[in-house]
């Protein structure tokens, strides 16, 4: 007997009614998003991710979200040098889990349509419309020169991935039971501990370097990749970071996609104190 088929609504809304969604960003990847030398930084590889998406599926994590990525950024920890492909990684663990979403990150300038429209209904068949779809255009140069692809201006990268749809933002969560811990552990694993080389190799790709950017900025620009590619850091205990994502609710956003230094390890504190919060304040069901 088959399923039967989720409505549009149902696929829109994640088939849920969490007016927040939560999602987990950049397990695909090895070090996930921070950039860093600590030991317990994440591995990236498929038992740690699948165990994960099992995890984050029965605690009531909304969505799962990869990051496309091909070729990694050197340094000492060689971040991201290893990464699983989105959309075969979503088939996986749509077929390892029941009620989650599972994203597939596409460059639009380097997948076929064709093939790319075969490979998401399959993956969709498996996760009986759980696939969702996550449309980038790219900017590393090098990833692009890979596949004899030159990469086109700013502008016309983005009118020739019309599709893609920006609604959510992301995020870095450091969550820890008091204020003093969770800072105490940012700064050991973002400053102390950062892979600077690999830090400073990424802001390069991008032409921003001591020599063309006030020495202020460069280092609110270096430090804020180091813990998440530039993503909004939301360091704190369980009401701080529980009142931040309030906030961002309250600014009008539907949803925030977070990386943690180690998924596995953290996933649960975060489950267990925010989202109960997020409840109380109306912005997840009540599970």
């Amino acid at each position: 007997m088959l399923a039967p088929a989720p409505s549009r609504r149902d696929r829109m809304a994640m088939h849920n009614a969490n007016k927040l969604k939560i999602g987990l960003f950049g397990a695909n990847c090895s070090s996930g998003r921070a950039v860093t030398l600590v030991p317990e930084r994440w591995s990236g590889n498929w038992p740690d991710n699948r165990k994960l998406a099992q995890m984050a599926d029965a605690a009531g994590i909304d969505f799962l979200l990869p990051i496309g990525r091909w070729k990694g950024y050197g340094g000492t920890t060689d971040y991201q040098g290893a990464t699983l492909e989105t959309v075969t990684w979503a088939t996986g663990l749509l077929a390892s889990t029941t009620r989650i979403t599972v994203f597939g990150t596409v460059h639009a300038p380097l997948f076929n349509p064709v093939i790319a429209a075969k490979e998401m209904v399959t993956a969709d068949h498996v996760g009986q419309g759980r696939f969702g779809l996550n449309i980038v255009v790219g900017w590393n140069e090098g990833e692009f020169e890979m596949f004899g692809v030159k990469q086109r201006d700013h502008e016309q990268r983005y009118e020739y991935a019309q599709e893609w749809i920006d609604v959510y933002t992301v995020g870095v969560v450091t969550c820890r039971p008091t204020k003093k811990e969770a800072a105490d552990y940012y700064h050991y694993s973002i400053v102390e501990r950062a892979d600077w080389s690999a830090v400073d190799g990424i802001l390069a790709l991008k032409n921003i370097t001591p020599e063309n950017t006030p020495p202020e900025k460069f280092q609110q620009i270096r430090t804020g990749y180091a813990q998440g590619m530039g993503g909004l850091p939301v360091v704190g205990d369980p009401d701080h970071v529980a009142e931040h994502l309030i906030d961002l609710s309250k600014a009008g956003l539907t949803g925030i996609a977070i990386s943690l230094v180690n998924y596995i390890h953290e996933l649960p504190f975060f489950c267990a104190e925010v989202l109960p919060r997020l409840e109380r304040a109306g912005l997840r069901e009540k599970r």
